[in-house]
């Protein structure tokens, strides 16, 4: 019998639902899979530090590697994901304001407060419907297209300028 896996979605359904019912059994699975792929283990395990579901400093006694290093593979994971998710930032017809695709949010008002916060955990507390990947997607995208970025943040600050000019009294 020749099982491929690739493009067999009803496996990875089956997983899910295996790890629901017998979850010692999915557990050995995924140990016996990460023997034969070591990176596999990493990938794991990066991933679970991303979504909060293991302590960074736990990750780095696991692996041996240091906090950094495990912080720098999280961000490159999640630039990875972007990458092949395609789902982060779109191009929008009217005016071509590059934003977060399913929200609405657009990169430039990211970078602006990224600039005031403290870090993925600030941005995050500041656009609570974004998830971690989401943010570092649009921080990837301003960096690649910093200049269009900076006209977009640039006619945002010369507009509030003006309203505050029109309307002084206003708060």
């Amino acid at each position: 019998m020749s099982l491929s896996p690739i493009g067999n979605t009803w496996m990875l359904q089956q997983f899910v639902r295996l790890t629901k019912v017998q979850p010692i059994r999915a557990e050995e699975l995924v140990a016996r899979m990460c023997e034969q792929h070591p990176d596999l283990y990493l990938d794991l395990l990066i991933g679970a530090v991303d979504q909060e579901l293991l302590p960074i400093e736990e990750a780095s006694e696991l692996t041996g590697l240091s906090s950094d290093a495990i912080e720098k593979l999280m961000v490159e994971q999640r630039r990875a994901i972007a990458l092949n998710e395609g789902f982060v930032v779109c191009e929008l017809s009217h005016g071509g304001t590059a934003k977060i695709g399913g929200h609405g949010v657009a990169v430039w008002e990211v970078v602006r407060e990224a600039r005031r916060s403290e870090g993925l955990e600030g941005l995050s507390e500041s656009f609570p419907t974004l998830t971690k990947l989401e943010i570092q997607a649009a921080l990837d995208y301003a960096e690649a297209h910093g200049r269009e970025i900076e006209e977009e943040i640039e006619r945002y600050e010369a507009m509030v300028q003006r309203k505050r000019n029109e309307y002084p009294n206003a708060h």
